[in-house]
């Protein structure tokens, strides 16, 4: 049952960005309109008014008369999202070294990276993801840039598919988690420089799992 007040379409069209986004919908997946329009019991219109809005973020392509599909993964699309992310991203880092942060946002910092190691330890991936989305939010949050988080969120889709349709790669898993202990640490020593630049290596990373993706989830000839 659909919950409210948020609108129909709005939580259908939530629901199938996480499904796509954690790759339970996987890339060239076919999306059943009619099998949808009776899981949440709404009429088409909603529907489509989610479909629409999730083929502006390329999640979907929609075709009038025959079928919509999840897109295939676009690496252009993912390199412009890393190049945007990591500029916006590492300004974050670069804003927070040079105003510095309090003992206790600090120490809010660290519970998160505590989880994060603990995660690790246990294998727990869809954990580590989580907590790893957790610290980003927060440095932004501790930006006081309030808007600041809709705009990276908005670059972390096809950034977020890419992780979630590769195989688990733990040396690069690790490897993030580093980063983040290296960013935090560059942030308590006021080095604005080191910060940003740390940052910005951390979110490109994620262009060194694209090989590792399946040839059927990629869009191919845009490379």
């Amino acid at each position: 049952m659909l919950n409210t007040p948020v609108t129909a379409k709005m939580q259908i069209y939530e629901w199938l960005k996480s499904e796509i986004i954690i790759n339970r919908l996987r890339p060239g997946t076919i999306v059943e309109k009619n099998e949808l329009k009776e899981q949440f019991n709404v009429s088409l219109t909603p529907l489509r008014e989610a479909l629409i809005l999730l083929s502006h973020d390329g999640l979907l392509e929609v075709n009038p008369n025959l079928n919509t599909r999840v897109t295939l993964i676009d690496i252009n699309i993912v390199r412009e999202s890393v190049f945007i992310r990591a500029a916006l991203e590492g300004s974050i880092a670069e804003a927070l070294a040079e105003k510095g942060l309090t003992p206790e946002q600090l120490e809010g910092l660290q519970v998160i990276l505590d989880a994060h190691a603990d995660a690790l330890r246990r294998k727990e991936i869809k954990e580590v993801y989580q907590l790893d989305f957790s610290f980003h939010q927060r440095l932004s949050e501790l930006s006081g840039y309030q808007s600041l988080w809709k705009h990276v969120e908005q670059y972390r889709i096809h950034i977020d598919r890419v992780l979630n349709c590769s195989p688990d790669n733990f040396q690069l898993i690790r490897a993030s988690f580093n980063d983040h202990k290296k960013i935090i640490e560059a942030i308590q020593q006021r080095s604005a420089t080191v910060a940003r630049n740390r940052m910005r290596k951390h979110v490109s990373r994620i262009m060194q799992d694209i090989n590792s993706l399946p040839d059927e989830y990629l869009l191919k000839g845009k490379n």
